[in-house]
């Protein structure tokens, strides 16, 4: 069988509330209660819903129709969150502005998204203005333009990397972040009040999730600075001074934080939701969460095309959790299908390529009409409705759990193996003089494709490094087949990182080659010069 599905279709359910039910909701039931604080200053759910509410009636008030889009330059303050906040309760779209992004990039954004006016504080604008020149303000919006057609449904739209170098927007409507949210409510976990760091990017999905699960819940929403939020050491003191007792953050966030957190535990947290990359449970990870009894750690997953469509839960022993936990079950709103479906393993699980289905999709991507058509497929023999070709592979066992195993299309293969580069990546951090770890297989000139580790060391003086890699090819050949033994290591003082957080594994730095020139008929030189290079 070419494809199989988890679980079976359903109708459209419409009956899930607004998003603009939850502040409401929450303003009802705790109106003095604290809702969001950021430098200092604080809104109760009274006041922060009367902010919203004017900012919301001069967006109606203006000639803006559902589906335009409203520009945010994206500042990590309260007045950021009202815009979203306000942008969605008139029935607008909002375009998040990440601020730290080049100009070209924030250029190419604004063109393709056409945002009918720019919202955010004084200094932010002119960080904008700065970069990508003149863009309409709320006074005087700009007429609408033609460059494609509105999406009435749309909530926001988020721009991903591009294989031709120019970002995509991706239109993400409001039914699937309306399941989302009412799922959220539901649990017994992430349903409850807890203060909550927002720490992901405006440019990455998960915000939505931090910010409206938060107020839905009735919980507070605590925003740090920039400076704060991306060094480790500043991030954990943020976490016990604030007591945060819930965090969204992607697996490098997660190590470093651990890694931090060796000697001051953050006592008040609860619940970690990991999210955007492959998660992987590190000595690390386990000795923090070892520290922190009753809580637990989500692993989330899903694309910027859907938000999030699966969730795994790791409670109880740290010793315990697999190294590389499964991603878990489908959502209720969320349908899942295998492509290209490998033999069934022994134990019965199914691998294939995954596509996803139901109410979590997104619009498409904006004015990319030929790229949408690609990505998102109604024609796919065997499977109703409307799909989106994830690029994914996974393995679902028996039960429907569902582990992630990488890209389909950047899966490790190296002199005909194909290789699992977190296996090696977990190996490697075994090691206590590594904090953090990529494998990547690089096609180096002259040499072809081999595999090669970035490492962050513990200590950084040259003689210890040489030392350190010799130990970590002997501890590695103990523990791993010679062919998933790393050729090249590269030590870096911290690894590259996208503005959402991620690793950044394009700008990750090609290790230095020496080729060698030889002599025709110089067999003897040149076999030689190969064992020098293998070994």
């Amino acid at each position: 069988m070419s494809q199989s599905e988890y679980p079976p279709s359903r109708t459209n359910d419409l009956s899930v509330p607004t998003l603009s039910h939850w502040l409401r909701e929450a303003a009802r039931r705790f109106p003095h209660a604290l809702a969001i604080e950021a430098s200092g200053k604080r809104l109760n759910y009274t006041e922060l819903l009367k902010a919203v509410d004017a900012l919301a009636g001069q967006l109606c008030a203006l000639a803006f129709v559902p589906g335009d889009r409203i520009g945010v330059a994206a500042t990590r303050s309260i007045d950021t969150v009202v815009a979203i906040l306000a942008i969605i309760d008139a029935g607008l779209g909002y375009v998040p502005l990440d601020l730290n992004y080049p100009p070209d990039r924030l250029l190419a954004m604004l063109e393709d998204s056409a945002p009918r006016a720019v919202l955010g504080e004084p200094d932010g604008l002119a960080s904008l203005r700065a970069a990508v020149g003149d863009f309409p303000l709320l006074p005087n919006p700009a007429p609408p333009r033609a460059l494609h057609s509105a999406t009435p449904d749309l909530s926001y739209v988020l721009f991903t990397s591009g294989s031709t170098g120019r970002p995509k927007g991706v239109a993400m409507g409001a039914l699937p972040l309306r399941h989302l949210i009412h799922w959220h409510s539901l649990h017994p976990r992430l349903g409850q009040v807890a203060r909550v760091l927002q720490f992901a990017s405006l440019s990455f999905d998960v915000h939505f999730q931090e910010i409206f699960s938060t107020l839905a819940c009735g919980g507070t929403l605590v925003l740090l600075p920039e400076a704060q939020r991306r060094d480790p050491a500043l991030l954990l003191a943020a976490l016990v001074e604030h007591r945060i007792e819930r965090i969204f953050v992607p697996y490098v966030a997660l190590q470093m934080i651990a890694d931090a957190a060796r000697d001051n535990a953050p006592s008040d947290l609860r619940d970690v939701v990991s999210a955007g990359e492959q998660l992987q449970v590190t000595p690390a990870i386990r000795s923090m969460f070892a520290r922190l009894p009753g809580a637990e750690l989500h692993n989330h997953y899903g694309p910027t095309e859907s938000h999030v469509v699966t969730a795994y839960e790791l409670r109880g022993d740290p010793s315990a959790w697999p190294e590389i936990p499964p991603i878990g079950s489908p959502l209720p709103h969320v349908r899942l299908a295998l492509q290209h479906v490998q033999p069934a393993s022994s134990d019965g699980s199914s691998t294939g390529d995954l596509l996803l289905g139901g109410e979590t999709l997104a619009s498409g991507y904006l004015g990319r009409p030929e790229l949408t058509d690609e990505r998102f497929r109604s024609d796919i023999t065997g499977l109703p409705g409307r799909w989106y070709v994830s690029g994914d592979l996974v393995r679902r066992d028996l039960q429907s759990v569902c582990t992630y195993l990488g890209r389909a299309d950047q899966q490790l293969k190296v002199d005909g193996f194909r290789i699992e580069p977190g296996e090696i990546e977990l190996a490697i951090l075994a090691h206590a003089g590594v904090k953090e770890a990529v494998v990547t297989a690089p096609d180096l000139p002259g040499v072809g494709k081999q595999l090669v580790a970035h490492i962050v060391t513990r200590d950084s003086s040259a003689a210890d490094v040489g030392t350190l890699v010799s130990q970590l090819r002997a501890h590695l050949r103990a523990a791993l087949p010679e062919y998933m033994v790393p050729v090249r290591f590269v030590t870096l003082e911290r690894l590259p990182t996208t503005p959402s957080g991620k690793i950044d594994r394009r700008a990750l730095p090609l290790p230095e080659v020496e080729v060698t020139a030889f002599v025709s008929g110089d067999s003897i030189n040149l076999v030689r010069a190969l064992w020098q290079e293998l070994l």
